[in-house]
């Protein structure tokens, strides 16, 4: 039975919760998705899997779902889980090449034909990027990408266009955001190339003050520039998010301390909730843990896998076959057995 990459424990220290890099590519002899016919959808889902099995002594084993196929509530957890995006909810033929614990996905016929996903917990991008970029050059001796040598990789957005390269932390801030500070560095990014959003992306918003940093250029630069320079700016966030926490604690520790005790005895006891709020109080328990002030015993799963287990869609999965109560119950029955007693 594998393990999900979320589930790595280090995705519960400091500041950088995960990493994720994709990568987007074409087909020359298609129109792009939203173009495209569904016979050559069809075609073209075909030639990728059979791409990836030419590939898999490079990739490791890449595993089919006809996305399209699936019950909404299977898709909605797909994204919830960020395996697929918001695009592919509603396409009649796409699907997903996945290995076993999901930390490599490639998507097929979202907004490009394929978009090459790999994630890891923490800080770990630059592994990421050798995964997506190994995947990559094997996929490219089997498929015929579309490239122009002088803009590079063609997207169906613009902003993509280049190298096809996008670089993300997911980056816990609860100081900043409690100190309102988030805008501010919103506009300070956006002069470096790049920019931060919510937890699904573009137009999303924060959930238990996690926020995802990434490029917006791709054009100009190489990937290694990319991911650089996402790293220093990164690293700028943490140190601030750090300080901020550290007079925090000279201040007000005792305020602090009891409010993330208070939201660990809440998981634990609790009989309803909402996701939002339970984002919330994870996110303190997340806090008192990163910053070693919680003295309680840790959970036997990540926050991070938690905090993807409690969303509505997983949570009713995860509920169906045992309950029909409703799903803040359900939220609430889980938590428990993960922070309380049932």
């Amino acid at each position: 039975m594998y393990t999900t990459w979320y589930e790595d424990i280090r995705a519960d220290t400091g500041q950088i919760v995960s990493s994720r890099v994709r990568l987007a590519r074409n087909l020359q002899d298609y129109h792009f998705p939203r173009k495209i016919t569904r016979e050559q959808a069809r075609e073209l889902v075909a030639q990728a899997q059979e791409a990836a099995h030419a590939a898999s002594g490079q990739t490791g084993r890449l595993d089919y779902t006809d996305v399209a196929a699936l019950p909404d509530i299977m898709k909605v957890a797909m994204l919830e889980r960020h395996i697929i995006s918001a695009e592919m909810l509603h396409r009649s033929v796409c699907g997903l090449l996945a290995t076993g614990d999901g930390s490599l996905a490639i998507m097929i016929n979202e907004e490009d034909h394929i978009r090459i996903q790999s994630f890891g917990t923490g800080d770990g991008i630059d592994a990421a990027f050798e995964t997506a970029e190994r995947t990559d050059n094997a996929l490219e001796q089997v498929l015929d990408y579309a490239f122009s040598k002088e803009l590079g990789y063609l997207t169906s957005c613009p902003s993509n266009t280049g190298t096809g390269l996008r670089a993300s932390f997911m980056l816990h801030l609860p100081l900043l955001e409690r100190n309102n500070q988030i805008r501010n560095i919103l506009s300070a990014l956006t002069k470096f190339g790049m920019t931060i959003r919510g937890v699904f992306g573009e137009g999303s918003e924060s959930l238990g003050s996690c926020y995802q940093i990434s490029n917006q250029v791709t054009l100009g630069k190489s990937e290694q520039e990319i991911i650089e320079s996402l790293k220093n700016i990164t690293a700028q966030i943490c140190e601030k998010e750090h300080s901020l926490l550290h007079k925090a604690l000279e201040r007000e520790r005792h305020d602090i301390l009891d409010n993330v005790y208070r939201s660990h005895a809440l998981l634990g006891s609790c009989r309803r909730i909402g996701a939002k709020e339970a984002m919330s109080l994870l996110s303190n328990v997340r806090l008192g843990f990163a910053a070693d002030i919680l003295d309680m015993p840790r959970p036997n799963k990540s926050l991070l896998s938690i905090m993807m287990n409690i969303r509505d869609a997983n949570i009713q999965i995860m509920c169906s076959c045992n309950s029909t109560e409703p799903k803040d119950v359900c939220r609430a029955n889980y938590l428990r057995s993960v922070f309380g007693s049932i």
